[in-house]
Protein backbone atom coordinates (compact mmCIF):
# COMPACT_ATOMS: atom_id res chain seq x y z
CA UNK A 1 0.00 0.00 0.00
CA UNK A 2 1.34 3.72 -1.06
CA UNK A 3 -0.14 6.57 0.75
CA UNK A 4 -0.04 10.02 -1.35
CA UNK A 5 2.09 12.67 -0.46
CA UNK A 6 0.38 15.11 0.70
CA UNK A 7 0.82 17.79 3.61
CA UNK A 8 0.32 16.15 7.11
CA UNK A 9 -2.16 18.56 7.83
CA UNK A 10 -4.11 17.68 5.38
CA UNK A 11 -4.05 14.29 6.30
CA UNK A 12 -4.89 14.97 10.14
CA UNK A 13 -7.92 16.79 8.67
CA UNK A 14 -9.34 14.24 6.47
CA UNK A 15 -9.22 11.11 9.56
CA UNK A 16 -13.17 10.50 9.81
CA UNK A 17 -12.60 7.12 8.34
CA UNK A 18 -8.83 6.87 7.32
CA UNK A 19 -8.04 3.06 7.31
CA UNK A 20 -4.97 3.91 4.86
CA UNK A 21 -3.47 5.47 7.63
CA UNK A 22 -4.13 3.43 10.11
CA UNK A 23 -3.20 0.26 8.09
CA UNK A 24 0.39 2.33 7.14
CA UNK A 25 0.76 2.98 10.94
CA UNK A 26 0.48 -0.67 11.48
CA UNK A 27 2.55 -2.05 8.70
CA UNK A 28 5.17 0.47 9.98
CA UNK A 29 4.82 -0.82 13.44
CA UNK A 30 5.02 -4.64 12.07
CA UNK A 31 8.36 -3.80 9.41
CA UNK A 32 10.23 -1.85 12.91
CA UNK A 33 9.60 -4.87 15.34
CA UNK A 34 10.62 -7.58 12.90
CA UNK A 35 13.95 -5.87 11.95
CA UNK A 36 14.75 -5.92 15.50
CA UNK A 37 13.58 -9.36 16.07
CA UNK A 38 15.19 -10.58 12.69
CA UNK A 39 18.11 -8.84 13.43
CA UNK A 40 18.69 -10.83 16.87
CA UNK A 41 18.84 -14.00 14.78
CA UNK A 42 21.21 -12.85 12.22
CA UNK A 43 23.20 -11.85 15.64
CA UNK A 44 23.50 -15.86 16.51
CA UNK A 45 24.02 -16.62 13.15
CA UNK A 46 27.14 -14.25 12.78
CA UNK A 47 28.31 -15.44 16.43
CA UNK A 48 27.70 -19.20 15.36
CA UNK A 49 29.67 -18.97 12.02
CA UNK A 50 32.37 -17.12 13.63
CA UNK A 51 32.48 -19.44 16.48
CA UNK A 52 32.89 -22.35 14.26
CA UNK A 53 34.87 -20.61 11.05
CA UNK A 54 36.80 -18.36 12.81
CA UNK A 55 36.74 -14.49 11.39
CA UNK A 56 37.77 -15.40 7.98
CA UNK A 57 34.56 -17.86 7.62
CA UNK A 58 32.74 -14.67 9.06
CA UNK A 59 34.25 -12.55 6.17
CA UNK A 60 33.45 -14.84 3.54
CA UNK A 61 29.76 -14.94 5.12
CA UNK A 62 29.82 -11.37 4.25
CA UNK A 63 31.31 -11.57 1.18
CA UNK A 64 28.45 -14.41 -0.05
CA UNK A 65 25.86 -11.98 1.29
CA UNK A 66 26.68 -9.55 -0.81
CA UNK A 67 27.21 -11.85 -4.22
CA UNK A 68 24.48 -14.08 -3.58
CA UNK A 69 21.62 -11.49 -2.44
CA UNK A 70 23.21 -7.87 -2.35
CA UNK A 71 22.94 -7.50 1.01
CA UNK A 72 25.24 -5.59 2.21
CA UNK A 73 26.78 -6.32 5.76
CA UNK A 74 30.48 -5.94 6.41
CA UNK A 75 32.52 -8.39 8.27
CA UNK A 76 32.70 -5.44 10.94
CA UNK A 77 29.01 -5.08 11.42
CA UNK A 78 29.02 -8.85 11.49
CA UNK A 79 31.85 -9.28 14.18
CA UNK A 80 29.56 -6.33 16.57
CA UNK A 81 26.77 -8.90 16.10
CA UNK A 82 28.56 -11.89 17.05
CA UNK A 83 30.29 -9.96 19.78
CA UNK A 84 26.41 -8.49 21.46
CA UNK A 85 24.86 -12.32 20.58
CA UNK A 86 27.95 -13.43 22.78
CA UNK A 87 28.23 -11.15 25.10
CA UNK A 88 24.04 -10.89 26.23
CA UNK A 89 22.99 -14.66 25.17
CA UNK A 90 22.80 -15.76 29.00
CA UNK A 91 20.25 -12.77 29.73
CA UNK A 92 16.99 -12.32 29.31
CA UNK A 93 16.92 -8.99 27.38
CA UNK A 94 13.63 -8.05 26.06
CA UNK A 95 12.79 -8.02 21.86
CA UNK A 96 11.60 -4.76 22.56
CA UNK A 97 15.14 -3.45 23.59
CA UNK A 98 17.29 -1.49 20.54
CA UNK A 99 20.44 -2.56 19.05
CA UNK A 100 21.57 0.25 20.23
CA UNK A 101 20.66 0.44 23.33
CA UNK A 102 22.30 -2.91 24.23
CA UNK A 103 26.00 -1.84 22.46
CA UNK A 104 25.94 1.25 24.98
CA UNK A 105 25.05 -1.20 27.71
CA UNK A 106 28.03 -3.19 27.14
CA UNK A 107 29.96 -0.26 26.83
CA UNK A 108 29.46 0.96 30.46
CA UNK A 109 31.83 0.47 33.33
CA UNK A 110 29.10 -1.72 34.79
CA UNK A 111 27.02 -3.74 32.22
CA UNK A 112 25.30 -6.01 34.15
CA UNK A 113 23.56 -3.29 36.39
CA UNK A 114 21.91 -1.60 33.39
CA UNK A 115 21.11 -5.59 32.58
CA UNK A 116 19.39 -5.82 35.38
CA UNK A 117 17.43 -2.65 35.10
CA UNK A 118 15.89 -3.69 32.34
CA UNK A 119 14.99 -7.31 33.16
CA UNK A 120 13.73 -4.80 36.14
CA UNK A 121 10.72 -3.43 33.86
CA UNK A 122 12.93 -0.60 32.55
CA UNK A 123 12.48 0.26 28.65
CA UNK A 124 15.48 0.56 26.25
CA UNK A 125 14.96 4.23 26.15
CA UNK A 126 14.95 5.41 30.21
CA UNK A 127 17.79 3.04 30.18
CA UNK A 128 19.93 5.00 27.00
CA UNK A 129 18.75 8.29 28.97
CA UNK A 130 20.58 6.88 32.37
CA UNK A 131 23.69 5.75 30.44
CA UNK A 132 23.86 9.53 28.22
CA UNK A 133 23.71 11.06 31.79
CA UNK A 134 26.58 9.37 33.28
CA UNK A 135 29.00 8.98 29.91
CA UNK A 136 31.68 10.64 31.21
CA UNK A 137 32.67 13.86 28.93
CA UNK A 138 35.49 13.58 26.65
CA UNK A 139 38.49 15.53 27.53
CA UNK A 140 39.09 17.93 24.18
CA UNK A 141 42.63 17.65 23.40
CA UNK A 142 44.46 20.39 21.27
CA UNK A 143 47.20 19.81 19.21
CA UNK A 144 50.65 21.07 20.31
CA UNK A 145 51.72 21.41 16.21
CA UNK A 146 48.55 23.36 14.57
CA UNK A 147 46.74 23.92 17.37
CA UNK A 148 43.56 22.37 16.82
CA UNK A 149 40.91 20.86 18.94
CA UNK A 150 41.66 17.56 17.87
CA UNK A 151 44.91 16.55 16.12
CA UNK A 152 44.99 17.43 12.36
CA UNK A 153 46.24 13.71 10.39
CA UNK A 154 49.59 15.78 9.07
CA UNK A 155 50.11 16.47 12.88
CA UNK A 156 48.88 13.47 14.26
CA UNK A 157 51.59 11.44 12.97
CA UNK A 158 54.32 13.52 14.86
CA UNK A 159 52.67 13.55 17.94
CA UNK A 160 53.73 10.86 20.49
CA UNK A 161 51.14 8.96 22.83
CA UNK A 162 51.63 9.98 26.37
Amino acid sequence: MVLPCVNMVSIMDDRPDNTAWDEALQSAYVIIEGEEKNKRKLWKISYEIKKEFGGIGLKEFADNLKETYGLNRSYNTLRQYAYIYEMTVDYDIPEDVPYTTIRAILAADVPLDYIRMIQGGASGAEVMRLLMVRKPSKRKVKCPICKRILPCPVCQEKIKPV
